[in-house]
């Protein structure tokens, strides 16, 4: 990510981003990692974006998808996903950006309180 994604624009406190977590714990740069910033990007991986989620969303929200909201969640820690079963690989065949610059699972918009997630420039593109 670093060659596409300035890290001022990482930092950015008045910009979120979507984070897929509670994966199993490995080091990243010298720190110790339990998530992975979501981005889109072109099939030949040349051009990248980060995910953000709209305007209203809160931190630490869950994602859901669009007409399947999900029940309220504890704000406690959830347990780590095992690796074993695959959750990351089997959710990630099937995100991508749609003609309308929309997040979308299998299809199906992916959606915070602040509404449906997009990307800014890069439609129908993988998302990881």
């Amino acid at each position: 990510m670093r060659n596409f994604i300035p890290i001022d624009e990482m930092k950015n406190p008045d910009k979120f981003c979507v984070v897929f977590a509670n994966l199993k714990p490995r080091k990243l740069a010298h720190i110790m990692s339990q998530g992975m910033v979501m981005c889109a990007s072109n099939a030949d991986h040349t051009d990248i974006e980060l995910i953000r989620p709209p305007a209203g969303s809160k931190v630490g929200e869950r994602v859901f998808l669009e007409g399947m909201p999900i029940p309220d969640f504890s704000q406690d820690k959830q347990p780590e996903l095992k690796p074993k079963k695959k959750y990351m690989e089997q959710f990630l065949t099937q995100t991508k950006s749609n003609d309308s610059l929309e997040a979308t699972y299998n299809g199906i918009k992916m959606c915070t309180s602040g509404g449906v997630i997009k990307v800014s420039k890069l439609a129908n593109c993988g998302i990881s």
